[in-house]
């Protein structure tokens, strides 16, 4: 059963909700990609984590679902109408349940241009959520490239731009 989905801009005074939240990405990734962990016990966030409250092309939300912290969303307008979604969490207990599409959805009709959403190679549940989810967005009318970027792997790209 879903819940009430709600995505909201991360301001600053939020900012340490997602570097929460991307501790917990990040170890579910390391069954993936496995990251070093500081002296501290985490994982580095790298330096990217920080741009996303200082230039404007960069998009941090939190996810809420009835009311409570689930996920957290990280957008980048790579250029003028081009983004990427380049990191999506839903928390464990809250996955498996339509949260994540309802989410990802809500992101793309926020953002209306082209976009690109790349996976690690060997991340096939990533894989398998991403292909479905933007094929049924879409309409079908999504293709497939691989990114040499981080993540290298495959990569979903399509367009939700408003013809008039």
């Amino acid at each position: 059963m879903t819940g009430v989905v709600r995505i909201e801009r991360c301001e600053l005074s939020a900012k340490g909700a997602i570097a929460s939240l991307m501790q917990l990405y990040l170890y579910d990734l390391c069954e993936f990609e496995d990251g070093p962990l500081d002296e501290k016990g985490q994982f580095d966030l790298g330096a990217y984590f920080e741009l996303y409250w200082t230039e404007p092309e960069r998009h941090p939300f939190l996810i809420w679902v009835d009311g409570e912290l689930a996920g957290f969303a990280l957008v980048r307008e790579m250029d003028a109408e081009t983004y990427s979604l380049t990191e999506f969490f839903i928390r464990r207990g809250r996955r498996r349940a339509g949260l994540g599409a309802i989410a990802a959805t809500q992101l793309f009709d926020q953002f209306r241009g082209n976009w690109q959403v790349a996976e690690l190679a060997n991340n096939l549940p990533a894989q398998t959520f991403w292909r479905r989810v933007i094929e049924r967005y879409s309409e079908g009318r999504v293709s497939e490239e691989w990114s040499e970027s981080e993540p290298q792997g495959p990569m979903q790209v399509f367009s939700n731009k408003v013809v008039e």
